[in-house]
Formats: structure tokens, sequence, C-alpha cells
């Protein structure tokens, strides 16, 4: 039941697209970088547990919402997109929280 929830769910987040950051400060720059890698790297790891693998405990990278947190203070002119990275954050937390629950 729940390999299933877990593939129905990363299916709408892999279809939905992923921020587009335009012409920002370097700060943004980097962690548009960061969360690619992020997304990427958590898209490996779900991608396995669907393939029948062995989910391994993954790094949640606690540091971003950090981030996004500090930059929404600093750049509040481009809290749409910081908040569209912290979504994208969030669905690939309730994705991992599915898979460890999968193991």
């Amino acid at each position: 039941m729940k390999m299933r929830l877990l593939a129905e769910k990363y299916e709408i987040l892999r279809k939905k697209p992923f921020p587009v950051r335009g012409d920002v400060p370097n700060e943004i720059q980097r962690l548009h970088a960061d969360m690619a890698v992020y997304s990427a790297e958590s898209a490996g790891m779900i991608t396995r547990r669907l393939e029948g693998k062995r989910f391994w405990r993954y790094d949640r990278n606690p540091g971003i919402p950090n981030r996004i947190r500090s930059l929404l203070k600093r750049y509040p002119e481009h809290s749409q997109l910081l908040l569209q990275y912290q979504q994208t954050y969030n669905d690939i937390q309730e994705l991992i929280d599915l898979a460890e629950q999968t193991d």
C-alpha cells in the first residue's frame, strides 16, 4: 500500500516543474544549484526503492530550509521563487518519509 502511494506521489512530483530562478542574487543561484543536486539525489534514492532495492537513510540536508528562511528575509522581492523551493523541499521530505516506511 505504502509502495503504491510512494509511486503515485513520486510521479506527481516528477511531473511538477522545478522552480525557474531567472535573474537573482548569487545566494539564490547557489540555493538553486544545491536544490537541483538534492532533488536529483533524492530522486535516485526514491527510484531505487521503487525498484525494490533497499532504501538507506538519506541526509535530509536540514540546512536548506534555514537558508530559504534567511534568504526570504534578505530578498523579500524573490519570495515567490523561494517559497517554491521550500515547497519542493517539503515534497521531497514527504517522499523520503514514505520511502523509509516501506523499508
